[in-house]
């Protein structure tokens, strides 16, 4: 038998068990007076004659509710780490 949280996987003769994570959401969180990292993916899309020119910010426009959501609910400071 297994539970909820765990999923038993068989392939071919290597057995193995894969547990799934509970994973929070923000909204799970109490981010109030909290400092708040969040790791941001704004690996975007440059003009190849003006690189300063962004042609792309769906992903920085994709980040900006959870920003607003830990400003908004009090966070002390929010810390983005882009890769």
């Amino acid at each position: 038998d297994t539970s909820k949280e765990e999923r038993v996987c068989r392939r071919d003769a290597s057995d193995f068990t894969m547990t799934s994570l509970k994973k929070l959401q923000l909204k799970d969180v109490d981010v109030s007076s909290k400092r708040v990292f969040i790791r941001v993916d704004f690996n975007v899309p440059q003009d190849k004659a003006d690189p300063n020119v962004i042609t792309n910010n769906a992903r920085i426009v994709g980040a900006l509710p959870s920003i607003k959501y830990c400003l908004d609910k009090g966070a002390k400071s929010v810390v983005l780490a882009s890769h």
